[in-house]
């Protein structure tokens, strides 16, 4: 990348960042002002009334931005990002002021992955799977928006103690920013920096013990959780990288998993335990990996720094495997 490219990144990335910055305390001040608060009950681990808005910033800054990138590099594909993006926050907007239900959810979520897997660059590219297996599209489209909307549920159901989501979420954009910086992806290089200047400078607020707290809410999870899915498949439907070992889409989905380990395996974990119980996988509890860690008498943030810190472990582990 061109030296002005990497100017870009890093206005970007500061831009995103001031913005979530100035943005959040008005949010919060207005979520105070209207009482709409996340009241403390039996599934609660915080401990006072929190707005849970911190979407609303993550929304308005992925919008102007992606518009402006879209424009600036003449990619299209920033109205596929916005519509679905849009669909997403809405849902989950209304999830955090009143409620949405798991069906609601759901179609949101597919009518989302409909949207961005018209475009190419996020359907799964099976090119050299089982020595070249010839896959039908309509499967590469199918696996596509199954995977995109596991994704979004995994990290919506991480988010529920301080730091967690925005930890992973740092981390997963890191990685996918490296990997698009090496292989020239300039525009979703763009788009996992202001992911991470996003979510870094709402974890400045979600940790705080003051009254300028806020959660990310639904509308904040299911965006990044969309945001994350999107750079997913854009990686895994890349056939060409400067990155030789990830040339291979088996190495490529067994690298997602890395990625994602922690969300992954906190669904996995919670279905498994759910359906043993008898009870429906989509019903609420507090056996989650943050829980337990909660039970065992950590903190928030040592709870969520562990979890991140096994997340970077894995993949550590798997780059030096490889």
């Amino acid at each position: 990348m061109s030296n002005f490219q990497l100017l870009a990144s890093l206005f970007l990335s500061i831009i995103s960042f001031i913005s979530v910055s100035i943005l959040t305390p008005i949010i919060i001040w207005v979520s105070f002002q209207k009482r709409l608060v996340t009241p403390v009950n039996k599934r609660s681990s915080h401990k006072s009334s929190t707005p849970p808005f911190g979407g609303v910033a993550f929304y308005i800054i992925f919008i102007v931005l992606i518009s402006f990138i879209q424009v600036i590099l003449n990619e299209s594909i920033g109205y596929n990002i916005i519509a679905a993006t849009s669909i997403l926050f809405m849902i989950g907007l209304k999830d955090d002021l009143v409620h949405s239900s798991a069906k609601v959810k759901l179609a949101g979520q597919v009518a989302a992955g409909l949207i961005v897997v018209h475009s190419a660059n996020f359907r799964i590219s099976f090119h050299g799977f089982f020595d070249n297996f010839t896959i039908h599209p309509l499967i590469s489209i199918l696996a596509s928006v199954c995977l995109l909307i596991l994704i979004i549920n995994a990290y919506n159901l991480i988010d529920g103690i301080d730091g967690l989501a925005a930890m992973i979420g740092i981390v997963a954009s890191s990685t996918y920013a490296w990997l698009f910086f090496t292989n020239n992806d300039l525009f979703f290089f763009l788009l996992s920096i202001i992911t991470i200047g996003v979510l870094t400078a709402f974890l400045r607020f979600n940790l705080s013990k003051k009254n300028n707290k806020i959660f990310m809410g639904d509308c904040g999870s299911l965006t990044i959780g969309l945001i994350i899915g999107l750079l997913t498949l854009r990686f895994l439907a890349a056939t060409s990288s400067q990155i030789p070992y990830l040339l291979n889409i088996e190495k490529k989905i067994l690298f997602t998993t890395a990625v994602l380990f922690v969300p992954f395996l906190d669904t996995f974990r919670i279905i498994v335990i759910r359906i043993m119980k008898r009870q429906s996988p989509f019903k609420a509890d507090k056996n989650h990996l943050h829980h337990v860690l909660l039970n065992y008498g950590l903190s928030h943030v040592q709870a969520s720094l562990l979890l991140t810190s096994a997340q970077v472990s894995v993949l550590t582990l798997f780059y030096l495997l490889l």
